[in-house]
């Protein structure tokens, strides 16, 4: 379990970093073009890093919270996932498409081996 936990903070660390160099950079973009452009959609991302790095920490202490919200920030990330390989394989670039279907198997192993862990976390 301290694998996972150590990747989950890694990933969460990665999402804040990140966001952060891109809202340095977002000075350049203009406001309202598109949400993805918009330096707001940063702010998301490094919320979602913290949350990320949060849980992580609940996983490794062996807490009830951290398997929750594993749970549920993965169940998020593969719903983001799926909706980006559905955009991707519209506009035909597929091998866009396999990586994402790629990060989703990995998301989706994280989600059944925390699951299948679920006896490891007291309250």
């Amino acid at each position: 379990m301290n694998l996972v936990a150590i990747v989950v903070m890694l990933q969460g660390g990665i999402y804040v970093i990140n966001s952060i160099i891109e809202i340095f950079n977002g000075a350049d973009f203009k406001v309202g073009t598109n949400i993805i452009l918009s330096t707001n959609f940063y702010y998301i991302g490094v919320t979602f890093g913290v949350l990320l790095i949060i849980s992580s920490i609940g996983l490794l202490r062996r807490k009830k919270y951290g398997y929750f919200l594993v749970l549920y920030l993965y169940s998020i990330l593969l719903i983001y996932y799926l909706m980006a390989v559905i955009y991707l394989v519209v506009n035909k670039l597929y091998f866009l498409a396999f990586y994402c279907i790629v990060v989703m198997t990995i998301f989706y192993m994280i989600i059944n081996f925390v699951r299948k862990n679920k006896s490891e976390f007291v309250g």
